[in-house]
């Protein structure tokens, strides 16, 4: 039961991180760069990975892009994902 309860937990912050204000901002800020590299959207430069550490689900960050990115663009979309998993 108590897995259930975490694999609810995790799909709560993992839907709360996808609809964050912040990472539209961030998406907005980086227009230019986006259209640039022919970028979609900001969710097409990472993943979202269920991952267990110290019986905490957690959702780890995977760049998924073969260009290195802004580190602005990195830390803002780390710290907006620090704020709903953090390890």
């Amino acid at each position: 039961m108590e897995d259930h309860a975490d694999e609810s937990n995790y799909q709560n912050r993992l839907f709360a991180f996808i609809n964050d204000n912040e990472l539209a901002a961030i998406g907005q800020r980086f227009q230019p760069y986006f259209e640039l590299h022919k970028i979609e959207h900001i969710f097409d430069l990472f993943d979202v990975v269920q991952s267990a550490t110290n019986d905490i689900t957690i959702g780890k960050l995977i760049w998924k892009t073969k260009w290195d990115l802004p580190i602005e663009l990195k830390k803002a979309v780390i710290n907006v994902n620090s704020s709903y998993f953090q390890n």
